[in-house]
């Protein structure tokens, strides 16, 4: 299954923040999205993202000044990009290897959406239940 599947589910609409923008105009998108992280833009361009970690990260170094410093303050400057044609288990180790919990989905330059851990979790679980399913059936199918 690849990631295109989850954006099929998930819509098309993506939610981002300027990287001008204070943070807690970021963590009002987030909370009233219910998405747990943001890619930051700077005009079309997709400069960064900037999570609930960043944001707790934050908090804990910045106190309430937090909420007047810019999402460029915090946000990830380097991070992992995937296609929709990326399958599941790239996404799942790009996760693993970058520490990433969302990562951006392009096509081309373009931002076409963001997938979190439970994203890929969940449709990853789908996939071994359908295969254990073939499996089983292939077994119990008489020759």
């Amino acid at each position: 299954m690849s990631i295109q599947s989850i954006l099929y589910e998930k819509g098309s609409q993506v939610i981002s923040v300027e990287k001008d923008a204070d943070l807690e105009r970021a963590a009002e998108l987030m909370r009233d999205h219910r998405v747990g992280a943001l890619p930051v833009t700077d005009g079309p361009n997709v400069v960064g993202m900037v999570t609930k970690r960043e944001i707790i990260d934050g908090f804990a170094r910045y106190g309430g000044k937090l909420a007047t410093l810019q999402v460029s303050d915090l946000m990830q400057r380097n991070f992992p990009r995937i296609t929709p044609q990326d399958s599941l288990r790239r996404a799942t180790v790009l996760m693993a290897h970058h520490h990433a919990s969302h990562i951006p989905v392009f096509s081309g330059d373009q931002l076409v959406g963001v997938v979190s851990g439970a994203d890929v979790a969940r449709h990853r679980l789908e996939d071994l239940e359908l295969e254990s399913n073939q499996l089983r059936d292939s077994y119990t199918t008489p020759h």
